[in-house]
C-alpha cells in the first residue's frame, strides 16, 4: 500500500504548493509513481502540474462519496517534465467543504482514495493554509504529516496550530497518524532574521528539523510559474534548489517506509 503524506502549515505564503510538486517531480525521478491530491481551493498544485483537462475535481470526488472514487478524477500532468506524476485536481467550488456539517464528511477523502493509493508509491496531500474541515480530512485520509515553513515568525507559530490539529485528529479519527518531519523553505542563511528562526526551530523540533533546507531562489518561483519542476529549470540557483528537493524526496520515502514518530 503507497503511503499518503499530508503537507501542511496554518501560514499562507511559504512555499508549501511549490514544495509539494518539486518533492513530486523528485520522487519520480527515483522512479516511483506520485500522486498528489490538490486540497487547497486556490488549485496552485493543480496550475503548477497543468493537466490539459480535469473533468472532475477533488470537489465532485467528495461529493460522490463512494469508495475509490478518486479514480475517476485523476488526471496526467501537461508538461513531460512532470512523468511519473498523476494529479487529483482542485478547483475553487472545493471551499464550500469548509463549512460542510454533514456527519463524516471528515472520512470522505480516506474513502475516496480506498484502493487507487495502493496503484501510487507516494501520494502528497496539499493542504490549504488552514486548519479547517480540508485539512482535518487530509489528516484523516494520511498516514504522515510533513510540516512545512519557512524561517519567519508567523510561519513558525502557524506550526503550533497544525499540531494542535494533528493531535485532535489522532485521538478522534486517526490514531496511526505520525509526525514525519518539518521542511524548511526559502531559506537565507547569511541573515539574521533566518538565523535566528532556523535556531528556534532546532530548538523546538531538534532532529525532526530536516535538512538540507531548501535555499530562497527565485528559480523555484519562475519554474513554478512556468508549470515546471524547478529540476528542469536553467541556472545555477535551479540546480541549488533541485539538490536540496531531491535530497528531501529521498528522505521522505526512507521515513515513509519505516514511519517514526518525531513529534
Amino acid at each position: 500500500m503507497g503511503a499518503v503524506v499530508a503537507l501542511v502549515n496554518q501560514k499562507g505564503g511559504v512555499g508549501k504548493t511549490a514544495a509539494v510538486v518539486n518533492l513530486a517531480a523528485s520522487v519520480a525521478a527515483e522512479g516511483a509513481r506520485v500522486l498528489v491530491v490538490d486540497a487547497d481551493p486556490q488549485a496552485s498544485a493543480s496550475r503548477a502540474l497543468d493537466p490539459a483537462e480535469t473533468p472532475f475535481s477533488l470537489d465532485d470526488v467528495l461529493d460522490a462519496g463512494y469508495e475509490g472514487a478518486a479514480a475517476d478524477a485523476i488526471v496526467t500532468p501537461g508538461p513531460v517534465e512532470w512523468s511519473g506524476v498523476d494529479l487529483l485536481p482542485a478547483e475553487l467550488s472545493l471551499a464550500r467543504r469548509d463549512v460542510e456539517q454533514t456527519i463524516g464528511s471528515e472520512q470522505r477523502l480516506r474513502r475516496a482514495l480506498a484502493g487507487v493509493r495502493d496503484r501510487y508509491d507516494l501520494t502528497l496531500i496539499d493542504c490549504p493554509p488552514s486548519v479547517n474541515r480540508l485539512v482535518a480530512g487530509a489528516l484523516v485520509a494520511a498516514d504522515a504529516v510533513l510540516l512545512v515553513t519557512e524561517p519567519g515568525r508567523d510561519s513558525v507559530a502557524g506550526l503550533a496550530a497544525v499540531r494542535e490539529t494533528i493531535e485532535l485528529v489522532r485521538e478522534a479519527y486517526n490514531p496511526g497518524l505520525v509526525m514525519v518531519g518539518v521542511l524548511v523553505n526559502r531559506v537565507e542563511v547569511h541573515t539574521a532574521e533566518h538565523a535566528r528562526r532556523l535556531t528556534e526551530l532546532k530548538g523546538l523540533y531538534g532532529a525532526a528539523l530536516w535538512q538540507p533546507y531548501v535555499p530562497k531562489r527565485a528559480a523555484v518561483a519562475e519554474s513554478h510559474g512556468a508549470a515546471r519542476p524547478v529540476r528542469s529549470w536553467p541556472g545555477g540557483g535551479a540546480r541549488d534548489a533541485a539538490e536540496a528537493f531531491a535530497a528531501l524526496a529521498r528522505r521522505l520515502l526512507a521515513a515513509v517506509r519505516s514511519p517514526v514518530a518525531v513529534g
